[in-house]
């Protein structure tokens, strides 16, 4: 079993999924919507293009992906039952807008996946140089820290919790992004730590 991301706002992700589909690979579409104005990414031009390998799954589309809430699939047991099949099938791609794998609900649906596989390691691609706290934390219970390099979870246990995000984070990077702050008693993550320095400025 086989199970890849892949955000098409990313410059090679055309390319990428060309490459994919040529090896035998499956494309599973999980926008709540597949509509876009980036050029070849519409549903219709993805399913001119690859044919039986691609396939819209709007069960797996995020309907809070407008508001800013947490993630809250269309029919999350529906989709994911679709996705069983594919993955046993042939190695799948679930395709999304984001271009960055830690804001997006594809990790979700990618650690779902994993719940169901336990030997089932999915691969976020295109992610290698970027680094973030995953946007999602509460509504992707990791029990471990949720810092993600080069779209790959840290993973450690976590020492701490964001003081404003409560996104679990472990020693190492606590110290690593705002030693400052832990050394007080408190920590604060990276995107919670970019906008305490954007309030600062102001």
């Amino acid at each position: 079993m086989q199970l890849y991301t892949l955000g098409y706002a990313h410059k090679d992700a055309q390319a990428t999924l060309a490459d994919h589909v040529a090896l035998g690979g499956l494309v599973l579409d999980i926008r709540l919507t597949p509509v876009t104005n980036v050029p070849g990414f519409s549903a219709r031009a993805l399913s001119e293009r690859y044919r039986s390998a691609y396939t819209v799954i709007a069960d797996l589309g995020n309907v809070n992906h407008h508001t800013g809430r947490d993630i809250a699939l269309k029919n999350e047991e529906r989709g994911l039952a679709v996705l069983d099949k594919a993955i046993e099938k042939a190695p799948t791609m679930l395709l999304c807008g984001c271009k960055w794998v830690d804001s997006c609900h594809r990790l979700y649906v990618a650690n779902r996946a994993q719940d169901r596989h336990p030997s089932l390691e999915p691969v976020h691609l295109l992610q290698t140089g970027h680094a973030g706290m995953i946007k999602h934390a509460r509504a992707i219970p990791l029990g471990k820290c949720a810092y993600m390099v080069d779209g790959v979870l840290c993973l450690f246990d976590h020492d701490h919790a964001c003081t404003m995000c409560h996104a679990p984070i472990c020693d190492m990077h606590a110290h690593e992004i705002n030693g400052f702050f832990t050394e007080k008693g408190f920590t604060v993550c990276p995107i919670c730590y970019e906008k305490h320095l954007d309030n600062q400025a102001r």
